[in-house]
């Protein structure tokens, strides 16, 4: 295997290709790595300034997963798109899960996407990623209050559950059906208070919704 040391894959330019596979692992190393100028705080972290960089073509649609196996010094991951440091945007819906170590992201088939993984101090880590094509699992109720529930347009019975294409788009309609009581918000794997809300379901979902009672008035 190849052990990424020293300042390899240090500058955006020299990123490591880490081709269009589904999944891998791959040693790596910030050693001698430094920030470039123009070069974003990786993970919302300015201090993690010790950065290598790796590009990825995703293969298919679907569910991509980057994790930093970090020993003596926390190594912080991010994901972008674009080609240059100055045309670099985050990917859209990433989530970090578990710590700023891993994230979670919807990606497209042919789109190609630049890893960047950084640490404040020196140290050696494996970088670990994995596509995922699984169908996901939405599961939705009303747990508070008193109110039915649209998904993608189409009323369902609760407590709901249903399978989708990884990170398909999916619309959650909270619904007055009883005089009195008023939606409130979404919690669960969706925080909002937005009715409707859309949302890719990036992995399986818990959905809840909440209504509050209202006053009524007669004449």
């Amino acid at each position: 295997d190849i052990v990424l040391s020293w300042n390899v894959n240090d500058d955006f330019a020299d990123r490591f290709n880490l081709g269009s596979v589904a999944s891998g692992d791959k040693p790596g190393s910030t050693l001698s790595a430094r920030m470039q100028a123009g070069e974003p705080a990786h993970a919302d972290r300015a201090a993690m300034d010790r950065t290598v960089w790796y590009t990825w073509t995703a293969p298919a649609e679907g569910r991509f997963t980057v994790s930093a196996v970090y020993g003596n010094a926390q190594v912080v991951v991010d994901m972008y798109t674009g080609t240059t440091l100055s045309s670099l945007e985050v990917v859209p819906g990433r989530e970090y899960v578990g710590g700023r170590h891993s994230l979670a992201a919807c990606v497209t088939a042919g789109t190609t996407y630049q890893i960047a993984a950084a640490s404040e101090d020196p140290t050696e880590f494996t970088l670990s990623f994995a596509l995922s094509t699984t169908p996901a699992t939405l599961n939705a109720r009303v747990w508070a209050g008193q109110g039915d529930l649209e998904v993608n347009g189409a009323p369902v019975a609760q407590p709901y559950m249903g399978t989708f294409d990884p990170c398909e788009t999916i619309e959650l309609r909270a619904v007055t059906a009883t005089l009195g009581w008023k939606f409130l918000l979404w919690s669960g794997s969706v925080s909002s208070a937005e009715n409707p809300v859309t949302f890719k379901l990036n992995g399986n979902a818990e959905v809840r919704a909440a209504f509050r009672e209202c006053e009524v008035h007669t004449l």
